[in-house]
């Protein structure tokens, strides 16, 4: 508990202590100091009026706060109030929260020193941050305090208007000192949802999360109070695949927890489980020798990768690609996701590895390939050609002018 700057007077702060017991009784509803609240009238009287606030607890609002520049409201009539305390068994209410300064402090000094939220509004930036109405009072919220999710790349005028919660940092009533931050409740939620998470995980639990971001490295899933990786190893069981391919942000995922170091904040989780093994399904339907079809995925100098119809990769080398005469580079014959037929020459079960070759003599393709593949060598000797020239041309200017410089002479 954060104790007052000196200045209040001690025996208010005594006699609001003595009566925090009945404020948390109030407070289990979800009320907070200073929050709106939409309530129906029951009956009004000369010294109150009794609400409906959908609580165990009625409202009820003392007559001589309310505005007399409004006439009262009658039974049945809804409107909005905010609350101030509990007292007496019933939730008291304010019609307006800066209509009174009294009430409104008491209800800051009661956030402040219970470290309960308040519902501010932001209202515009000022030097620094935000200005924040609470309870009808002015405050000050840093920019660093209001999100602590919020990017550098967003503007900062983005919060402009939008009604939230806060925790009171710092108040000085005879100094209208208030400053609240959005972020310290933030942080406050999570190492509660944190400690809660700590008591029933267990590594090798299933838990349902959310992907908060997607890295080259892997993707970061929060779920929920807790915020770990999935390393691209455990992403997917085929190597090549990009963490894009396999989720996007905000989407819900379930996840098997790999392992838990609550000591330096790292936690790893994985997709596989989720997932069957398709080497399973592999070993299960093919044998050296079984014929298949495959997704090229990858072109090297060496051969191409392929992804077969099962899921698993395999690795069809440069001479076993299935055109009738050698070539010195796929890249020049091939394409990604070009698709062939193919037959299983090896398979290293322990490694995962698997051989295989084209069964079909790919003419058209090697006929095209290969047009192409001349003409681009007849370019390559015809610029070597034209460079030579302008070198010999060069040269012989050179001559020329030396010459010209003696016959001068």
């Amino acid at each position: 508990m954060i104790t007052p700057k000196r200045g209040l007077k001690s025996q208010a702060m005594a006699a609001l202590m003595d009566e925090i017991d009945e404020q948390m009784k109030g407070l289990r509803r979800g009320f907070n100091p200073g929050e709106k609240v939409r309530g129906t009238v029951i009956s009004v009287t000369d010294d109150y009026i009794v609400l409906d606030v959908n609580s165990k607890l009625q409202g009820v609002i003392d007559t001589n706060q309310w505005d007399t520049d409004i006439p009262l409201p009658e039974p049945n009539d809804v409107i909005e109030v905010y609350f101030v305390e509990v007292r007496d068994g019933s939730a008291r209410f304010t019609a307006s929260a800066g209509s009174n300064s009294s009430v409104a402090n008491q209800s800051i000094l009661q956030a402040y020193t219970t470290k309960l939220p308040v519902e501010g509004k932001v209202e515009k930036e000022i030097n620094g941050g935000y200005e924040v109405i609470v309870c009808g009072q002015r405050g000050f919220c840093p920019y660093s305090q209001i999100d602590k999710n919020k990017r550098r790349d967003e503007p900062n005028d983005l919060y402009i208007g939008k009604v939230m919660n806060f925790l009171v940092t710092e108040y000085e009533p005879e100094d209208r000192t208030l400053v609240v931050s959005h972020r310290a409740l933030q942080e406050r939620d999570a190492i509660e949802k944190r400690n809660a998470l700590k008591e029933t995980l267990s590594e090798g639990d299933q838990v349902t999360g959310k992907v908060t971001k997607i890295m080259p490295f892997g993707v970061f899933v929060d779920i929920g109070g807790v915020e770990g990786l999935i390393p691209l190893r455990q992403l997917s069981w085929n190597k090549n695949t990009k963490p894009e391919d396999v989720v996007s942000e905000g989407q819900n995922v379930s996840v098997t927890i790999i392992s838990l170091d609550w000591e330096n904040n790292r936690f790893s989780f994985s997709l596989l489980d989720a997932k069957e093994d398709p080497w399973n399904l592999f070993e299960a339907e093919y044998d050296v020798g079984s014929y298949l079809t495959g997704k090229i995925i990858k072109l090297l100098q060496i051969g191409v990768i392929v992804e077969l119809d099962c899921g698993v990769e395999g690795f069809v080398h440069i001479s076993k690609l299935g055109l009738k005469h050698r070539i010195s580079d796929p890249r020049l014959y091939f394409k990604i996701d070009q698709q062939l037929d193919l037959q299983i020459d090896n398979i290293d079960y322990d490694e995962r590895k698997i051989s295989l070759h084209v069964v079909e003599v790919l003419d058209e393709a090697a006929k095209t390939s290969e047009s192409d593949e001349q003409q681009e060598k007849q370019e390559l000797e015809a610029r070597e050609y034209i460079e030579k020239s302008r070198k010999q041309s060069s040269s012989f200017g050179s001559f020329a002018d030396a010459f010209s410089k003696l016959d001068n002479n």
